[in-house]
């Protein structure tokens, strides 16, 4: 009996683990309680895309940092006008693949 219950904790604490490690590859604001449009949907449903997102933020995050008051006001509304542009995807996940990446790569190419 007690072989079983280490096994099932053992189990337990692997799955919370996995669950934790997913979690943190999705964006913050799919875990929100709020109605999500069709591109919203698909990519806290897509863990291509949730990475995508993830990434994104982070390196949008990192720029403003880097960014001079007028410089971080123009890159929030490039941001804006860039999310949308992303939301005419739709449900559309190859799209969507494509936005992330001309993003990422446009953020990857100024700080690096």
């Amino acid at each position: 009996m007690k072989k079983l219950l280490g096994a099932a904790f053992a189990f337990a604490v692997c799955i919370s683990m996995i669950s934790v490690s997913a979690n943190a590859q999705r964006p913050w604001w799919c875990s929100q309680n709020r109605a999500m449009n069709c591109t919203e949907t698909v990519i806290c449903a897509t863990p291509q895309l949730a990475r995508l997102d993830v990434e994104m933020s982070s390196l949008y995050h990192t720029l403003q940092s880097y960014s001079g008051r007028r410089d971080a006001r123009r890159l929030l509304e490039s941001q804006r006008g860039w999310l949308r542009a992303r939301n005419s995807c739709g449900c559309n996940a190859n799209c969507l693949v494509g936005y992330y990446s001309r993003r990422i790569g446009l953020f990857r190419a100024i700080l690096y």
